[in-house]
């Protein structure tokens, strides 16, 4: 059975649902964006349930990929495994429906770790595998003092730097599978909030640099985004910023760091083994045309 999304108690209540019991660890804030901002409308979010089972997803369009697809976010699931076969089943159908029309004509279904045996309910509906995601965990304290290169500087999030920093976003990512950026007016406002968690590192007054990070427990924390502009690649400006990163979430207590990466981005993959982050697990994303 799939319920309609009903006023704020809800959807407070079915963000603690996904908090409770996400198959990945999307923070709050990662939630409230993909089930409030980032759907088309109240019909991008389904709440299925099968007698103790259930299954909370959204389909997200108001976002910008590599592959222009509609993306099938799966929040929370709790459940036998023939249940939620069942539950994934009518879902993928009722959002392959809403994506086929219109306006993207791609639909992405990622599948993480605890959900791979769900794959077989893809396979049968002709869905083939895009690209596969590592989730990578850093353990143990370590001392990050700031680098600041000669002639950059690093900088807060300011309102009139928004627009430059999810361009070179764009640019950074162009051509990476999985890759995931808002539309402009939700870039914006999610920046806006998040902004105590973001550094930016300019060279004069030219962005060359973001890196955002979130604390996920009173020891843990996440390295939600590193970014460099393409005309700076080759100068190190890739481990400048991932040790900003875990400079800020060793200043917040963390001692154990995790971080999602695109496994054919190797560069990134390379990056993050340097500083040493190890794989613990693997995010399957499956894709259909509508």
């Amino acid at each position: 059975m799939l319920t309609e999304t009903n006023g704020d108690d809800l959807q407070d209540e079915r963000v603690r649902f996904c908090l409770e019991h996400g198959p990945k660890a999307f923070p709050e804030d990662i939630i409230r964006l993909l089930v409030e901002r980032l759907v088309r409308g109240p019909e991008g979010v389904f709440d299925a349930r099968d007698g103790d089972a259930r299954l909370v997803a959204a389909l997200v369009e108001k976002a910008d990929n590599e592959a222009d697809a509609a993306d099938l976010a799966l929040l929370g699931a709790t459940g036998s495994d023939a249940a939620l076969k069942r539950l994934v089943g009518g879902v993928v159908d009722r959002a392959s429906a809403l994506a086929a029309t219109g306006p993207r004509t791609v639909l992405h279904v990622a599948l993480p770790a605890p959900l791979t045996g769900l794959s077989e309910v893809l396979e049968t509906r002709g869905f083939e595998v895009s690209h596969r995601s590592y989730a990578m965990v850093r353990r143990g304290a370590a001392r990050w003092p700031q680098r600041t290169p000669p002639g950059m500087s690093w900088r807060p999030v300011e309102a009139d730097s928004i627009d430059a920093t999810r361009a070179m976003i764009i640019d950074a990512f162009a051509g990476t599978r999985g890759t995931f950026i808002s539309a402009p007016e939700d870039f914006r406002r999610h920046m806006l909030e998040v902004a105590p968690h973001i550094a930016l590192l300019f060279e004069g007054d030219s962005l060359v640099g973001y890196v955002r990070v979130k604390p996920i427990a009173p020891d843990a924390g996440f390295v939600a985004r590193v970014a460099r502009a393409p005309r700076a690649r080759g100068r190190g400006l890739g481990d400048v910023l991932l040790r900003e990163g875990l400079r800020r979430l060793t200043d917040m207590g963390a001692t154990t760091v995790k971080l999602d990466v695109v496994a054919d981005n190797l560069s990134a993959l390379g990056l993050y083994e340097r500083h040493g982050f190890e794989v613990y697990a693997e995010e399957v994303t499956w894709e259909r045309r509508c």
